[in-house]
């Protein structure tokens, strides 16, 4: 996207301003700021064009919840020489573009700037205030929709609607615009195919030498979709769009809803040679009474401040800190100077001078609430004290206090809650987030943190998962990936200890002679043996044992012991080859089950060598009876306590 967009206008100068005194107003509207050296009349009346132009979009726009959480902020200079001090650049180059009106955007505000001296008549056919227009549908439009348009759409939209002009009682939209139908006159157009198929990034919409080309045909199907054939394809194209919002392809909405392509492409290609375009008309709302707007005169300090940022916003860092120290000398005990610095050091990408910047507002009583949001980021830290975590979220407060409609704020503050086991709390906050902005990963990723921490990880991953479908860049799919990751891991780590527990219980319960709870243990059981787990084949041949639950079967109790022996439990093995020994459960052996309680005493595991003494012990040979006191005195010696009681009983 190009950081400012501009259209020249062709107007007569007026009278020179020079030597007068300059007063600056502020006027306020249910969704602009004004700010103007032309006096209060004329911004009550460019307050009143704005909201005509905003009221004919959503009516136009249905399908767009058209909320903004930055402030649309009109600059209303009075002539040139005004708008030259806030935009010098324009300026510079001699003979270069002397614009009527401009816009620029910062990350609390965007700066719609326009000249009163550049007015629109009755019989114009472009209005000097494209510009703003068009850069205003386009955040409008961005900041509305759950998913970003398709970039013929979002830039059509943009080139059509541009061409907004408020009358005392209709607003007219869509007029054509003559530098389009030239370029559709004089230029090879691209196939309608490949004008559907082009991304933000591609070749036709980021070149210069291809970009007048591309805005224009996309001007052309967009106005054509509404205005052609006498508006027949309006629903046809609000359908697209609709289709599009709910998750359709562009292809299945597109044929879903407009049908062939080849016939609108052959229609389109036509249209820049009609002798007369048709444009839409629509009467003015009625209930907009621009007296009623309140207004104030501004202090030299905070409108110096505001051009600092409008600096800061276009890049010139040099008029800025001007500007900033301009806004310092008139008031040094104000925060708006404050409040830019900060600005302008995050445009250098100077953290250190942004955190001090924006707490020095912050402790002189900032109305803004971006400096309070991004104090509140600066003062993050990876493992925050609940004082960090605290002053945080007062911060956060406040600045939602200040813009109820800036849904970073909220989305911020819903993860300090959650950070603080104020999940509940933070619910609202994230909601209001994601309805304030819909189209932000941000406030999708801290809407399924609270409802992870609620425990509804359904939910939370659905809504994660939403966001990583309307990621722009890698920065928001790596947020949204390493959250997916940590959900999954969280989901498996609570599945297992709820199992785990539950399976505890039904262990205690099972030892504590409940059958019941030991019937239900044998598939777990079975299930853990055959993956290797010797504790389940050893618990599972305890059952089969002794009983517990299952029918008495020696034989199974021995095949778990062998198979608990096999996984390494040394203990198996000794009631392995015991059983052996005297055929209990299994065919006896006894030449075989001495032969490994010998190899396992061998390696001075003392329990074998008291079951192997006890072997001998039962015969009658003296050196059998020998052999077992041997084994015996070792085993004892070893820590074997059975072991030292049955030597003392041991005869010689």
């Amino acid at each position: 996207m190009r950081p400012v967009s501009l259209v020249v206008a062709l107007v007569l100068a007026q009278a020179s301003w020079a030597g007068a005194a300059e007063t600056w107003i502020e006027v306020k509207s249910p969704n602009f700021t004004l700010l103007s050296n032309a006096g209060e009349g004329r911004a009550r009346d460019m307050a009143w064009e704005f909201e005509q132009a905003r009221a004919a979009f959503a009516r136009l726009w249905p399908w767009a919840k058209l909320a903004e959480g930055k402030t649309a902020v009109v600059l209303v200079a009075r002539d040139e020489s005004t708008l030259k001090r806030w935009a010098p650049r324009y300026w510079e180059i001699k003979g270069g573009i002397r614009p009527a009106s401009l816009s620029t955007e910062g990350p609390e505000r965007e700066y719609l700037l326009i000249r009163t001296d550049a007015q629109a008549t009755d019989n114009i056919q472009v209005t000097p205030y494209f510009t703003v227009y068009r850069a205003y549908v386009s955040k409008l439009l961005s900041g509305s929709l759950d998913r970003t348009l398709p970039a013929w759409l979002a830039i059509g939209l943009g080139e059509v609607y541009g061409n907004t002009s408020v009358r005392n009682k209709e607003v007219q939209v869509g007029r054509p615009v003559p530098w389009h139908l030239q370029q559709l006159n004089q230029r090879t157009p691209k196939s309608l195919r490949a004008i559907l198929a082009a991304e933000r990034d591609s070749a036709m919409v980021r070149k210069d030498a291809e970009r007048d080309v591309f805005d224009a045909q996309c001007w052309a199907l967009v106005h054509y979709l509404s205005f052609g054939d006498e508006g027949a394809h309006a629903p046809k194209l609000s359908r697209f769009i609709q289709l599009w919002l709910a998750g359709r392809t562009q292809d299945q909405a597109w044929a879903e809803a407009i049908g062939d392509m080849a016939q609108i492409e052959q229609k389109v290609a036509g249209y820049a040679t009609r002798p007369a375009l048709a444009f839409g008309r629509l009467l003015v709302e009625v209930g907009l009474e621009r007296q009623r707007f309140p207004a104030r005169p501004v202090a030299p300090s905070e409108i110096a401040a505001v051009r600092a940022a409008v600096h800061v916003a276009l890049d010139r860092p040099l008029d800025a800190q001007d500007a900033i120290e301009e806004a310092r000398a008139a008031d040094p005990s104000g925060a708006a100077s404050y409040d830019v610095e900060g600005l302008l050091a995050d445009r250098q990408r100077d953290k250190t001078r942004a955190a001090q910047a924006y707490a020095q507002a912050v402790e002189r009583g900032s109305t803004s609430a971006y400096t309070l949001y991004r104090a509140a980021q600066l003062a993050w830290k990876p493992v925050p004290e609940a004082e960090g975590l605290a002053t945080i979220r007062k911060r956060l407060e406040r600045a939602i206090e200040l813009n109820q409609n800036y849904a970073p704020a909220h989305s911020y503050l819903a993860e300090v809650m959650v950070q603080q086991d104020q999940a509940e709390a933070a619910l609202p906050h994230a909601q209001r987030a994601v309805a304030l902005d819909s189209g932000s990963t941000y406030g999708r990723v801290a809407l399924a943190r609270v409802l992870h921490k609620l425990g509804q990880d359904d939910a939370a991953r659905a809504t994660a998962q939403r966001g990583l479908q309307l990621a722009t860049d890698d920065a928001d799919k790596s947020n949204v990936e390493s959250f997916l990751t940590y959900l999954d891991r969280e989901t498996q780590f609570r599945r297992q200890r709820a199992a785990n527990q539950e399976t505890q219980g039904r262990f205690s319960a099972c030892r504590n002679g409940e059958g019941a709870a030991c019937a239900q243990l044998v598939p777990e059981l079975e299930r853990g043996c055959g993956d290797g787990q010797a504790n389940a084949c050893d618990f599972a041949a305890w059952l089969f044992a002794e009983g517990r639950g299952v029918t008495k079967d020696p034989a199974r109790a021995a095949s778990f012991v062998e198979r608990a022996c096999a996984a390494g439990d040394r203990q198996a093995c000794v009631r392995q080859a015991w059983s052996q020994a005297r055929g209990e459960g299994v065919a006896k052996d006894e030449a075989r089950g001495a032969a490994a309680l010998e190899a396992l005493c061998g390696d001075k595991f003392f329990v074998a060598c008291t079951r192997l003494a006890v072997l001998y012990a039962g015969k009658t040979g003296a050196k059998d009876r020998a052999r077992a006191r041997e084994l015996l005195t070792q085993a004892c010696a070893g820590g074997e306590a059975e072991a030292c009681a049955l030597a003392k009983t041991m005869p010689r």
